[in-house]
Order: C-alpha cells, then structure tokens, then sequence
C-alpha cells in the first residue's frame, strides 16, 4: 500500500509539474523573443570574439561569454562602454540603446575585436 501512495504522491507531483513546466517554458522563450538577447562567445586558445560582427536591432541586449580561462573585457574603442572584467567561465551583457556600428575590443588582449550593429 506504501508503494501505491508513494506512486500516486509521485504522479501527483509530476502532473504539477508537467503543468507548470510549459508554462514557465513558453513564458521564458516570449521573454526572449520579445527582449532577444544575443550571445557573443569568448572563445579558442587564439582568444576570439565570435561571432566577430553581430547584428541587433535598437534596444536589444549582447551577452559575452568568457570560454577561455583567462580574463577578458568587451570595451567599446570610442570607451563609450565597457563590460568590465570578464573571468573564465563568467559572461556581462550590454545593452544597445542608439543605432549605429560598435566597434569593440578587449583592453587585456589588444588584437581581439568585434563589432556590433545595430539598427532600428
């Protein structure tokens, strides 16, 4: 008789769950449909952006992803904005506000560049 209450607590639990779960599923991906954040990668032993070029539109969010295991930075060369310190395995956002071409680069690592457009 345990067995079948613990089974039917179990399935219970499940039924919850497997409600709940679309639903908290369908509102995460509306949440990123609608703000559409976009990942750039900090990657490889030769410490790259990529994708190098992104293209967002007005309003929208990148997120830098440090791969590597050594720090890093995405720092506009105009010095307008900066993520500050990236640490391995870490990741900083920035979110785009005017419309225009952003060049980038990561003051720790001069020859890693990148570029962010955005338009309307």
């Amino acid at each position: 008789m345990h067995l079948r209450f613990t089974g039917f607590a179990l399935a219970a639990f499940l039924g919850v769950s497997l409600l709940a779960g679309p639903v908290a599923a369908k509102s995460l991906v509306g949440h990123t449909a609608t703000k559409s954040a976009h990942v750039v990668k900090i990657v490889g032993s030769n410490f790259t952006f990529s994708p190098k070029t992104i293209t967002i539109k007005k309003g929208q969010t990148v997120t830098w992803v440090n791969k590597t295991t050594v720090a890093h930075t995405a720092t506009q060369l105009k010095g307008k904005w900066n993520t500050g310190t990236i640490n391995p395995g870490k990741k900083a956002s920035h979110k785009f506000t005017k419309v225009g071409l952003f060049k980038y680069h990561c003051i720790f690592h001069a020859f890693m560049h990148g570029k962010v457009k955005v338009v309307k």
